[in-house]
């Protein structure tokens, strides 16, 4: 910590380093980060509501339409190195983290973020129309 603040570079280093730091992490976070969520998520108006999540995790139940961002590995490297790590870090982050197949297993929706921003554009227009569709299954879980 720093100024009471976490250091978030020293704690990458650490949790991206060592499965089992990371797990003790996620044990002490994920329980307040869910409370947080459906806290959230009942006090939001009627409609759609998104809830971004750099991992996996079912926070908040069955229920929830997954739609995932998606780009090669090496697309993911570079922009990572882009903004500031150097290729051995991002490449141990990457690594850390459930791996692009994994993800893509579990997407009922893909956006596909590997080109320029107006790909990217089009991508979330194709996404936002396809979500105006879906249908949440009967299953009485809080959902979108």
């Amino acid at each position: 910590m720093r100024d009471g603040r976490i250091d978030r570079a020293a704690l990458a280093a650490v949790v991206f380093a060592d499965a089992a730091a990371r797990a003790e992490l996620e044990a002490i976070t994920h329980p307040e980060i869910r409370r947080m969520l459906e806290a959230q998520v009942a006090e939001a108006p009627p409609g759609v509501v998104v809830v971004e999540m750099p991992l996996p995790v079912d926070l908040l139940g069955p229920g929830w339409l997954w739609l995932v961002v998606d780009a090669p590995d090496e697309v993911r490297l570079a922009r990572l190195v882009a903004r500031g790590m150097t290729a051995d870090e991002a490449r141990l982050r990457m690594e850390a983290q459930p791996s692009r197949e994994e993800w893509l297993a579990r997407a009922e929706l893909v956006v596909d973020n590997s080109d320029g921003l107006g790909h990217l554009e089009a991508e979330c227009r194709r996404a936002w129309e396809a979500i105006g569709r879906w249908q949440a299954p009967a299953t009485g879980s809080v959902g979108p």
